[in-house]
């Protein structure tokens, strides 16, 4: 739902750059697929992409792209319980794109800056620490952790291909690695005698550098 509602802001953004030839513009779908660097569980993400081609030679390209991992070991919950929380990222990215046509083909470089959105689940943790009350320390009623890392800026450099396949529609598939840090705030509760209190509560920094294999299709206006 989101990518539907911001496609008309990454159109608008990129119209007001220039007003040159229709056909320079184009947009489309993409699926993601997270691979390699800080990456703990690839899965199969999806976004929209917007592109302006100003000549032949270089292009802007605005995209967001939504995708999910896993966080583990992270040392908050020790065994037996399970340490897992699912990690779900939502970029925004602006990349400056060098680009050499060969006919239909078209060969690209470059790099950008982007924005993260990331927030994470925390219901395995605690699923786990509720099914294993057995284990806690005495004394101990219940438990809760959670995890939630804070958005954050990021820098990436891409490489592609794309290939046209009639006037208006063509393919792409790219390389895309991301340099990105942030800061984990993480929080334990333990509940004694129907008292609640902070057992660990830390700000700690966070690299989750990888690697991002798009594909897609666009269409140019």
């Amino acid at each position: 739902m989101m990518i539907k509602y911001l496609r008309p802001f990454l159109i608008a953004g990129l119209l007001t750059m220039s007003v040159q030839a229709e056909s320079r513009l184009k947009d489309g779908p993409h699926v993601a697929y997270p691979r390699g660097g800080d990456i703990r569980d690839s899965q199969v993400g999806f976004g929209w992409q917007v592109t302006y081609e100003r000549s032949d030679y270089w292009s802007l390209d605005l995209s967001i792209t939504r995708q999910t991992d896993r966080l583990d070991d992270l040392g908050i919950v020790q065994a037996p319980f399970e340490d897992r929380f699912d990690l779900e990222i939502i970029g925004t990215a602006a990349s400056l794109r060098l680009t050499y046509p060969m006919g239909l083909t078209t060969l690209y470089g470059g790099g950008g800056i982007g924005y993260y959105y990331m927030r994470t689940e925390n219901k395995y943790a605690n699923r786990s620490l509720a099914s294993q009350s057995s284990a806690l320390p005495p004394g101990v009623q219940s438990s809760r952790v959670s995890v939630n890392p804070e958005n954050s800026l990021g820098y990436h450099a891409v490489a592609g291909i794309e290939r046209l396949l009639t006037s208006r529609w063509e393919v792409f598939a790219e390389y895309r690695w991301v340099w990105l840090d942030t800061t984990l705030r993480t929080r334990r509760v333990e509940s004694r005698g129907g008292l609640q209190k902070d057992t660990l509560t830390a700000r700690d920094s966070f690299t989750y550098d990888h690697g991002l294999i798009r594909a897609g299709i666009n269409y140019r206006f």
